[in-house]
């Protein structure tokens, strides 16, 4: 019977070892979840505030855009057009000034040789086409 009962209290013993043991492992990792999800919450807000910011700069960028592009001058405002749909396209950096230098020049090449068109710098009809159907297409 003393020997039972000594052997009841050895498991008994064992298993609430074993619980405090599980307990100190489950509150450790509760203290890391928490810790882990403080991190997370303070990394979204910091995603969201760049988020904003970059939209207010897409507005800005945007509106600049649009009041630089505004030229009375015909040819002008149709090559400022041409920049634009380039720089859309990824073809072109320069500003969007209405003249066709060394560097839109190279961007319409670049443009027409990725189309499959003669490279030769001039905006004619296939190119303007293309040039401008791509730039609806990338804008919705």
């Amino acid at each position: 019977m003393i020997k039972i009962f000594l052997l009841l209290l050895a498991v008994s013993m064992l298993i609430t070892g074993c619980t405090i043991g599980s307990n100190e492992k489950f509150t450790k990792l509760e203290t890391a979840v928490k810790t882990q999800e403080a991190v997370i919450d303070s990394v979204d807000k910091k995603v969201e505030a760049i988020s904003e910011r970059l939209t207010a700069l897409e507005e800005k960028y945007t509106a600049a855009l649009e009041k630089k592009t505004t030229s009375t001058d015909p040819a002008t405002a149709a090559n400022q057009e041409i920049q634009i749909a380039l720089k859309n396209a990824g073809y072109y950096s320069g500003p969007i000034d209405g003249k066709i230098g060394p560097k839109t020049q190279a961007a319409i090449k670049e443009f027409q040789k990725a189309k499959g068109l003669t490279p030769d710098g001039v905006v004619g009809e296939k190119t303007k086409s293309l040039l401008l159907g791509q730039t609806a297409e990338e804008t919705y």
